[in-house]
């Protein structure tokens, strides 16, 4: 079963991006929360993989204006096997071909307030 109508391929075969709407349901939007959460705390110990990405921070190095975390799926592989990862997979097999596969993940949160423009990336 596709995920993607043909309309949503014609979008992103023009426009070169596409805007998936109501992806995840509620509960899966709970548990990504609460595991993104986890990596921005360092519940989830993603200190080797994590840096600041406007290269800024504060005076002392105690806050990241917007947390870069390389490959959180390294840390926390599980989610491989989890709706997300999954779904956008399949999304992106059915939209470029079946030898598509996942390089690498990332998770990018700028903290609320934070005036720091995002550096392209």
């Amino acid at each position: 079963m596709e995920l993607l109508t043909e309309t949503q391929k014609g979008i992103f075969e023009r426009e070169g991006y596409l805007v998936v709407n109501d992806l995840l349901d509620q509960e899966e939007v709970t548990y990504y929360s609460h595991i993104y959460n986890s990596f921005l705390d360092n519940t989830i110990d993603a200190t080797k993989y994590r840096s600041d990405l406007s290269g800024a921070g504060d005076e002392n190095g105690t806050k990241e204006n917007i947390t870069q975390i390389m490959i959180p799926s390294k840390l926390l592989p599980e989610v491989l096997e989890k709706p997300l990862h999954v779904k956008t997979l399949k999304m992106a097999k059915e939209l470029m071909g079946e030898d598509i596969e996942l390089d690498f993940d990332m998770l990018i949160n700028k903290a609320p307030n934070t005036n720091t423009l995002t550096p392209w990336h």
